[in-house]
């Protein structure tokens, strides 16, 4: 029944399947590489060739009607989804955003790219308040990489430092030129962090980035992306806010949305569009079934940093999953009559590996051990640790480890595999530190009435 195995597929498939498609971020092999690297720049230059290869332009059916018309940039974070500014996405006088350019490096007719349509828009804007301006736009259908079309990394996936003030950063998109119209072709500037502002009290969720030796064009497209080099790739650092960028020679700093800061956020905002079951590894040319997601349901109560309250979700099928050797379901505590863990009981956990903190492509497992919640309280004191939570500690852990948020934490009860668990926070490859999941048992009356047949 499509009913039970809706209960059993929580986050993580647990009995051999894995969650794909649009939320995982590429890694450093993938992401934020362009076959120019870094060069030297004299303060604003036309892009060249296959650079930056991750910048979009977004296309807007005018208020009027006519014909589409491109206005902010963004930047693509992997197959399906780009981020922008929240402002290029709100704003009733530039039109209703439809679509999106990729592979271009001019807005001139006749010029080859890629155009996708526009399937959502998630975003967090005050246009009063210049911490909000950000924007995660999710496409009707995957993109497909090549030499002009390309992510950018974010800085989560390449465990990028925070800026100092005077580093050397890059901005990129479709500015204005001399006499203020719109340039047809892709431009960067070289900027600086500034430290100016300080009238806005601007906070860590804002980057703050002033150009060096600006000549006649000026990039001001909202949205545009603030980037770092970092050791072979470029690393998106900001996102242009509020249309803030005034093109002269004595303006301000730009202000800069801090995407480091909003890296929950948009995990939290991206969703899968399928799931992989029946497989041990994710090397190409193994075995395993796919299924289309048809729903998915987030608890109402939820709460994200830093307390992860009710850090689940019940994910629907579109269709039933044909049982196996492969493909079984879990059980849950309801349906065997367990009852709270004791201090101290082995417990499982399984997922795909890290090795010295490197995503391995095999399935592994792992033991750990279950702290009682007042054992484990005094290591989380920044958060909210009850019984609506389990804490569990590796033990035995050698170079690898099992760091997917959403993996399931098992108990092993009169020969069958009981879910106890999913994983909700943790510090990756820390033996010191124990992880915290959510208590699945606290959670099976609304599991059982979001169900549907």
């Amino acid at each position: 029944m499509k009913l039970l195995v809706a209960v059993s597929l929580i986050i993580q498939i647990v009995s051999g399947g894995r969650i794909q498609g649009s939320i995982e971020l590429p890694g450093p092999d993938i992401c934020g590489v362009d076959v120019i690297g870094q060069r030297i720049l004299s303060g604003n230059d036309e892009v060249i060739g296959n650079e930056f290869p991750w910048l979009v332009l977004l296309q807007y059916r005018p208020p009027n009607g006519g014909d589409l018309q491109a206005r902010c940039a963004g930047s693509l974070i992997n197959q399906r989804y780009v981020l922008t500014a929240a402002h290029c996405v709100t704003s009733f006088d530039i039109g209703t955003p439809v679509s999106v350019r990729l592979g271009d490096n001019s807005t001139r007719i006749g010029t080859e790219f890629v155009t996708l349509d526009i399937e959502d828009i998630y975003y967090e804007y005050c246009r009063y308040n210049p911490f909000k301006d950000i924007a995660l736009i999710r496409l009707k259908s995957d993109v497909s990489y090549s030499e002009n079309i390309k992510p950018i990394c974010l800085p989560s996936t390449v465990q990028l430092s925070p800026l100092l003030s005077d580093q050397l950063l890059t901005v990129a998109g479709w500015g204005l030129n001399s006499i203020h119209g719109r340039s047809t072709t892709k431009q960067k500037e070289l900027v600086t962090c500034d430290s100016r502002y300080s009238f806005m009290h601007l906070d860590t969720r804002l980057n703050c980035a002033q150009i060096r030796n600006r000549n006649a064009d000026c990039i001001s497209d909202g949205g545009a992306p603030l980037m770092a080099y970092h050791h072979g790739v470029w690393v998106l650092q900001g996102i242009l806010a509020s249309g803030r960028r005034q093109c002269d020679s004595m303006s301000l700093p730009g202000i800069f949305t801090n995407v480091g800061q909003y890296d929950q956020w948009i995990k939290e905002n991206m969703r899968p569009v399928s799931v992989r079951l029946g497989d041990n590894s994710t090397r190409i040319g193994s075995e395993f079934v796919t299924l289309d997601i048809e729903e998915i349901h987030v608890p109402e109560f939820y709460i994200g940093e830093p307390n992860f309250s009710g850090d689940f979700a019940l994910i629907r099928l579109k269709s039933e999953v044909s049982y196996s050797e492969n493909i079984k379901p879990i059980c849950l505590p309801s349906t065997v009559g367990r009852s709270t863990l004791r201090d101290g009981q082995p417990l499982t956990v399984a997922g795909w590996e890290l090795v010295n903190n490197v995503p391995s492509n095999k399935k592994q497992k792992q033991g750990f051990t279950y702290l009682d919640i007042d054992r484990c309280r005094p290591r989380f004191s920044f958060m909210h640790m009850h019984h609506n939570k389990i804490c569990a500690q590796v033990h035995n852990m050698n170079d690898s480890c099992i760091a997917q948020s959403g993996g399931p934490l098992m108990e092993y009860h009169h020969s069958v595999w009981v879910l106890r668990g999913i994983k909700s926070l943790g510090y990756p490859c820390d033996r010191n530190m124990p992880d915290v999941f959510t208590n699945v048992r606290y959670y099976v009356y609304w599991i059982q009435d979001k169900m549907k047949p």
